[in-house]
Protein backbone atom coordinates (compact mmCIF):
# COMPACT_ATOMS: atom_id res chain seq x y z
CA UNK A 1 0.00 0.00 0.00
CA UNK A 2 1.53 3.27 -1.07
CA UNK A 3 0.72 6.42 0.91
CA UNK A 4 2.96 8.94 -0.80
CA UNK A 5 2.11 11.70 -3.25
CA UNK A 6 2.94 9.52 -6.21
CA UNK A 7 0.81 6.43 -6.50
CA UNK A 8 2.68 4.15 -8.91
CA UNK A 9 1.07 2.32 -11.79
CA UNK A 10 2.46 -1.17 -12.04
CA UNK A 11 3.11 -2.21 -15.64
CA UNK A 12 0.92 0.46 -17.13
CA UNK A 13 -1.78 -0.04 -14.55
CA UNK A 14 -4.24 2.60 -13.66
CA UNK A 15 -7.11 3.21 -11.38
CA UNK A 16 -10.62 2.45 -12.39
CA UNK A 17 -13.53 3.59 -10.28
CA UNK A 18 -15.33 0.39 -10.18
CA UNK A 19 -14.66 -0.54 -13.78
CA UNK A 20 -11.77 -1.83 -15.84
CA UNK A 21 -10.73 -0.25 -19.07
CA UNK A 22 -8.60 -2.22 -21.51
CA UNK A 23 -6.61 -0.92 -24.46
CA UNK A 24 -5.24 -2.54 -27.60
CA UNK A 25 -4.04 0.29 -29.81
CA UNK A 26 -2.82 -0.37 -33.34
CA UNK A 27 0.43 0.97 -34.79
CA UNK A 28 1.24 1.12 -38.49
CA UNK A 29 2.05 -2.45 -39.38
CA UNK A 30 1.62 -4.38 -36.24
CA UNK A 31 -0.78 -4.96 -33.40
CA UNK A 32 0.47 -3.60 -30.10
CA UNK A 33 -1.17 -5.17 -27.09
CA UNK A 34 -0.85 -3.04 -23.98
CA UNK A 35 -2.06 -4.16 -20.60
CA UNK A 36 -3.56 -1.03 -19.16
CA UNK A 37 -4.55 -1.60 -15.58
CA UNK A 38 -7.57 0.02 -14.02
CA UNK A 39 -7.78 2.47 -11.17
CA UNK A 40 -10.65 3.46 -8.97
CA UNK A 41 -10.89 6.60 -6.87
CA UNK A 42 -13.65 6.36 -4.29
CA UNK A 43 -14.77 9.59 -2.64
CA UNK A 44 -17.61 11.31 -0.86
CA UNK A 45 -18.45 14.94 -0.35
CA UNK A 46 -20.89 17.81 -0.38
CA UNK A 47 -21.97 20.42 -2.90
CA UNK A 48 -23.70 23.76 -2.88
CA UNK A 49 -26.01 23.78 -5.89
CA UNK A 50 -28.58 25.93 -7.60
CA UNK A 51 -31.39 23.42 -7.88
CA UNK A 52 -34.39 25.20 -9.34
CA UNK A 53 -33.61 25.02 -13.02
CA UNK A 54 -33.52 28.79 -13.41
CA UNK A 55 -30.28 29.94 -15.02
CA UNK A 56 -30.31 33.33 -13.32
CA UNK A 57 -29.86 31.76 -9.86
CA UNK A 58 -26.61 30.47 -8.43
CA UNK A 59 -25.34 28.27 -5.62
CA UNK A 60 -25.02 29.68 -2.12
CA UNK A 61 -21.50 31.06 -1.84
CA UNK A 62 -21.09 30.87 -5.59
CA UNK A 63 -18.37 33.15 -6.94
CA UNK A 64 -18.07 34.75 -10.36
CA UNK A 65 -16.41 32.36 -12.81
CA UNK A 66 -13.42 34.01 -14.53
CA UNK A 67 -13.94 34.52 -18.25
CA UNK A 68 -17.63 33.65 -18.03
CA UNK A 69 -19.05 37.11 -18.67
CA UNK A 70 -20.16 37.51 -15.07
CA UNK A 71 -21.76 34.11 -14.43
CA UNK A 72 -21.69 32.86 -10.87
CA UNK A 73 -21.23 29.21 -10.00
CA UNK A 74 -24.30 27.00 -10.05
CA UNK A 75 -22.33 24.15 -8.45
CA UNK A 76 -19.28 23.95 -6.24
CA UNK A 77 -18.26 21.66 -3.40
CA UNK A 78 -15.69 19.63 -1.47
CA UNK A 79 -14.90 15.92 -1.18
CA UNK A 80 -12.72 13.35 0.56
CA UNK A 81 -11.01 10.47 -1.24
CA UNK A 82 -11.73 7.37 0.83
CA UNK A 83 -9.71 4.85 -1.18
CA UNK A 84 -7.79 4.36 -4.41
CA UNK A 85 -7.65 0.95 -6.07
CA UNK A 86 -5.41 -0.44 -8.77
CA UNK A 87 -7.33 -3.40 -10.09
CA UNK A 88 -8.31 -5.34 -6.98
CA UNK A 89 -5.38 -3.96 -4.96
CA UNK A 90 -5.80 -1.07 -2.55
CA UNK A 91 -2.99 1.45 -3.04
CA UNK A 92 -4.45 4.08 -0.72
CA UNK A 93 -6.90 4.08 2.17
CA UNK A 94 -7.61 7.01 4.45
CA UNK A 95 -6.95 7.25 8.19
CA UNK A 96 -3.29 6.27 8.01
CA UNK A 97 -1.45 9.60 8.17
CA UNK A 98 -2.22 10.71 4.63
CA UNK A 99 -5.52 12.04 3.27
CA UNK A 100 -6.58 13.27 -0.16
CA UNK A 101 -9.25 15.98 -0.07
CA UNK A 102 -10.56 18.04 -2.95
CA UNK A 103 -12.47 21.06 -4.19
CA UNK A 104 -14.70 21.31 -7.26
CA UNK A 105 -15.63 24.75 -8.52
CA UNK A 106 -16.32 27.15 -11.42
CA UNK A 107 -19.26 25.18 -12.82
CA UNK A 108 -22.17 27.18 -14.20
CA UNK A 109 -25.22 26.25 -16.23
CA UNK A 110 -25.58 27.29 -19.85
CA UNK A 111 -28.90 25.54 -20.42
CA UNK A 112 -31.62 24.05 -18.27
CA UNK A 113 -35.02 22.48 -18.69
CA UNK A 114 -37.26 19.86 -17.16
CA UNK A 115 -39.36 16.87 -18.07
CA UNK A 116 -41.88 14.63 -16.34
CA UNK A 117 -41.14 10.91 -16.03
CA UNK A 118 -43.66 8.10 -16.45
CA UNK A 119 -44.55 8.26 -12.77
CA UNK A 120 -45.33 11.96 -13.01
CA UNK A 121 -42.17 13.16 -11.24
CA UNK A 122 -40.48 16.36 -12.38
CA UNK A 123 -36.84 15.96 -13.41
CA UNK A 124 -34.64 19.01 -13.93
CA UNK A 125 -32.00 18.76 -16.68
CA UNK A 126 -28.89 20.89 -16.99
CA UNK A 127 -25.92 21.49 -19.28
CA UNK A 128 -22.94 23.08 -17.56
CA UNK A 129 -19.47 24.34 -18.41
CA UNK A 130 -16.33 25.48 -16.59
CA UNK A 131 -16.04 22.80 -13.90
CA UNK A 132 -12.59 22.45 -12.34
CA UNK A 133 -11.56 19.81 -9.84
CA UNK A 134 -8.45 19.79 -7.64
CA UNK A 135 -7.14 17.14 -5.24
CA UNK A 136 -4.88 18.03 -2.30
CA UNK A 137 -2.69 15.84 -0.12
CA UNK A 138 -3.23 16.52 3.57
CA UNK A 139 -0.73 14.92 5.95
CA UNK A 140 -2.87 14.04 8.96
CA UNK A 141 -4.35 11.02 10.68
CA UNK A 142 -8.11 11.38 10.63
CA UNK A 143 -9.19 9.01 13.39
CA UNK A 144 -11.70 8.40 14.72
CA UNK A 145 -14.35 8.33 12.01
CA UNK A 146 -12.89 11.04 9.76
CA UNK A 147 -13.33 13.61 12.52
CA UNK A 148 -11.09 16.22 10.90
CA UNK A 149 -12.90 16.04 7.59
CA UNK A 150 -16.12 16.39 9.57
CA UNK A 151 -14.75 19.64 11.01
CA UNK A 152 -14.02 20.77 7.47
CA UNK A 153 -17.44 20.05 5.95
CA UNK A 154 -19.32 21.29 9.03
CA UNK A 155 -18.07 24.77 8.18
CA UNK A 156 -20.66 24.63 5.43
CA UNK A 157 -20.33 27.16 2.66
CA UNK A 158 -18.74 29.60 5.13
CA UNK A 159 -15.49 27.69 4.66
CA UNK A 160 -15.19 29.00 1.12
CA UNK A 161 -12.01 30.99 0.47
CA UNK A 162 -11.56 34.29 -1.32
CA UNK A 163 -11.22 32.52 -4.67
CA UNK A 164 -13.20 29.60 -6.03
CA UNK A 165 -10.45 27.01 -5.63
CA UNK A 166 -9.97 27.64 -1.89
CA UNK A 167 -11.67 26.06 1.11
CA UNK A 168 -10.42 26.29 4.71
CA UNK A 169 -8.80 23.09 5.89
CA UNK A 170 -8.34 21.68 2.40
CA UNK A 171 -6.47 24.24 0.36
CA UNK A 172 -6.00 26.85 3.09
CA UNK A 173 -4.15 26.27 6.36
CA UNK A 174 -6.34 26.42 9.47
CA UNK A 175 -4.93 25.27 12.82
CA UNK A 176 -8.40 24.55 14.15
CA UNK A 177 -9.18 22.15 11.32
CA UNK A 178 -6.12 20.27 10.17
CA UNK A 179 -3.34 21.15 12.56
CA UNK A 180 -2.14 24.12 10.53
CA UNK A 181 -0.89 22.00 7.63
CA UNK A 182 -2.34 23.33 4.40
CA UNK A 183 -3.02 20.75 1.74
CA UNK A 184 -0.52 20.44 -1.10
CA UNK A 185 -1.97 20.32 -4.62
CA UNK A 186 -1.41 16.94 -6.31
CA UNK A 187 -3.95 16.87 -9.17
CA UNK A 188 -5.85 19.49 -11.17
CA UNK A 189 -8.38 18.96 -13.94
CA UNK A 190 -10.76 20.99 -16.06
CA UNK A 191 -14.00 20.14 -17.84
CA UNK A 192 -13.71 19.49 -21.56
CA UNK A 193 -16.80 20.86 -23.30
CA UNK A 194 -20.07 20.51 -21.42
CA UNK A 195 -21.30 18.23 -18.68
CA UNK A 196 -24.89 17.10 -18.36
CA UNK A 197 -26.81 16.52 -15.15
CA UNK A 198 -30.28 15.90 -13.82
CA UNK A 199 -32.14 16.14 -10.53
CA UNK A 200 -35.17 14.09 -9.58
CA UNK A 201 -37.48 16.06 -7.31
CA UNK A 202 -39.19 12.90 -6.05
CA UNK A 203 -36.30 11.00 -4.48
CA UNK A 204 -33.75 13.84 -4.48
CA UNK A 205 -31.38 11.71 -6.56
CA UNK A 206 -29.06 13.52 -8.95
CA UNK A 207 -26.57 12.54 -11.60
CA UNK A 208 -23.92 14.34 -13.65
CA UNK A 209 -21.32 13.23 -16.16
CA UNK A 210 -18.63 14.71 -18.35
CA UNK A 211 -14.94 14.54 -19.28
CA UNK A 212 -12.13 16.24 -17.37
CA UNK A 213 -8.72 17.03 -18.88
CA UNK A 214 -5.83 16.72 -16.42
CA UNK A 215 -3.84 19.95 -16.25
CA UNK A 216 -1.47 19.04 -13.37
CA UNK A 217 -0.46 15.66 -11.95
CA UNK A 218 1.71 14.94 -8.94
CA UNK A 219 -0.48 12.15 -7.66
CA UNK A 220 0.23 9.26 -10.03
CA UNK A 221 3.75 8.14 -10.95
CA UNK A 222 3.50 7.11 -14.59
CA UNK A 223 5.59 4.53 -16.44
CA UNK A 224 8.02 5.99 -19.02
CA UNK A 225 6.37 6.89 -22.31
CA UNK A 226 2.87 7.12 -20.86
CA UNK A 227 0.53 9.87 -19.72
CA UNK A 228 -2.81 10.20 -17.98
CA UNK A 229 -5.69 10.44 -20.40
CA UNK A 230 -8.81 12.53 -19.84
CA UNK A 231 -11.04 11.44 -16.96
CA UNK A 232 -14.70 10.67 -17.34
CA UNK A 233 -16.73 11.19 -14.23
CA UNK A 234 -20.19 10.02 -13.30
CA UNK A 235 -21.46 11.79 -10.23
CA UNK A 236 -24.53 10.68 -8.37
CA UNK A 237 -26.26 12.15 -5.35
CA UNK A 238 -26.62 9.72 -2.46
CA UNK A 239 -30.16 10.68 -1.47
CA UNK A 240 -28.93 11.37 2.08
CA UNK A 241 -29.61 14.79 3.55
CA UNK A 242 -26.32 16.65 4.00
CA UNK A 243 -25.33 18.65 7.09
CA UNK A 244 -24.68 22.36 7.50
CA UNK A 245 -25.93 24.42 4.58
CA UNK A 246 -24.88 22.11 1.74
CA UNK A 247 -27.50 21.20 -0.84
CA UNK A 248 -26.37 17.70 -1.76
CA UNK A 249 -24.34 14.80 -0.39
CA UNK A 250 -22.59 12.64 -2.95
CA UNK A 251 -20.43 9.58 -2.92
CA UNK A 252 -18.96 7.50 -5.67
CA UNK A 253 -15.82 6.81 -7.73
CA UNK A 254 -13.48 8.09 -10.42
CA UNK A 255 -12.23 6.10 -13.37
CA UNK A 256 -9.04 6.66 -15.31
CA UNK A 257 -6.27 5.11 -17.32
CA UNK A 258 -2.71 5.58 -18.45
CA UNK A 259 -2.19 5.95 -22.19
CA UNK A 260 0.93 5.55 -24.32
CA UNK A 261 2.56 8.68 -25.71
CA UNK A 262 2.92 8.31 -29.51
CA UNK A 263 6.44 8.40 -30.94
CA UNK A 264 7.17 9.55 -34.51
CA UNK A 265 7.76 5.96 -35.63
CA UNK A 266 4.42 4.82 -34.27
CA UNK A 267 2.36 7.92 -34.85
CA UNK A 268 -0.59 5.77 -35.85
CA UNK A 269 -0.92 4.59 -32.29
CA UNK A 270 -4.40 5.19 -31.00
CA UNK A 271 -4.43 6.48 -27.43
CA UNK A 272 -7.30 5.40 -25.24
CA UNK A 273 -9.47 7.94 -23.52
CA UNK A 274 -8.81 7.76 -19.80
CA UNK A 275 -11.64 7.81 -17.37
CA UNK A 276 -11.90 9.06 -13.77
CA UNK A 277 -15.38 8.96 -12.36
CA UNK A 278 -14.72 11.08 -9.26
CA UNK A 279 -17.14 10.98 -6.53
CA UNK A 280 -20.71 11.41 -7.29
CA UNK A 281 -21.72 15.01 -7.36
CA UNK A 282 -24.38 17.28 -8.38
CA UNK A 283 -27.44 18.59 -8.62
CA UNK A 284 -30.55 20.11 -7.75
CA UNK A 285 -32.70 19.95 -4.69
CA UNK A 286 -35.00 22.87 -5.19
CA UNK A 287 -32.65 25.22 -3.42
CA UNK A 288 -32.83 23.44 -0.11
CA UNK A 289 -30.27 24.71 2.40
CA UNK A 290 -28.90 21.61 4.06
CA UNK A 291 -28.60 19.09 1.45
Amino acid sequence: MNKTNNIPKRSLMLLAFGSLIGLAPVAKAQLINLTIGDYTINANGYTSDELTGIDANFAKGGLVVPGSGGHREDTWGIFQVTSILSGASTVFADNAGTEYWGVLYNSYDVASGSHVDLAGHTIFDFASVGLQLDIYKVTISDLPADSKFQNVYLQGTAGRGATADLFKGISVSDAGINGGVAGSLVLSSKLSGQSTSSFNTFNKISHADGILDITFNNLFALPPGTALGPMTYGLAGSGVAPPADWNLKFDGPAIGEVVPVPEPSTYGLIGAVGLIGIAALRRRNSRAIAA
